[in-house]
């Protein structure tokens, strides 16, 4: 494995953020008394609930799709980061079978 590869090893969680809903987030440690201490993307660190968690493949951050169904795993999250992530990118439009969503492009974040 590369360097990359054993850093980004280990339990993956999402979050929650008061401004992005959700954010991943690496477990450091065992969970302790029902809270568990994460690290950021960022690198920054913190202490989470772990009831408010919700475990993830972080190889599925790297996977952006066209069409929600073809996500791994159908989560309110993983939505949420697709969408934005493809945002990001100025993909506006994403399907969920035969249905558009459109995120409006005028709308600063």
């Amino acid at each position: 494995m590369s360097e990359e590869e054993i850093n980004q090893s280990g339990k993956w969680f999402w979050v929650p953020h008061e401004t992005e809903v959700f954010v991943p987030a690496l477990q450091l440690g065992e969970a302790r008394r029902g809270q568990i201490d994460v690290q950021y993307s960022d690198g920054q660190q913190g202490v989470v609930k772990e009831k408010d968690c919700h475990h993830f493949n972080k190889s599925s951050l790297s996977r952006l799709v066209a069409d929600l169904t073809l996500l791994d795993d159908m989560s309110t999250s993983l939505i949420l980061h697709n969408l934005k992530a493809r945002f990001a990118k100025r993909e506006i439009y994403t399907n969920v079978g035969n249905i558009l969503i459109s995120v409006n492009p005028y709308v600063v974040p």
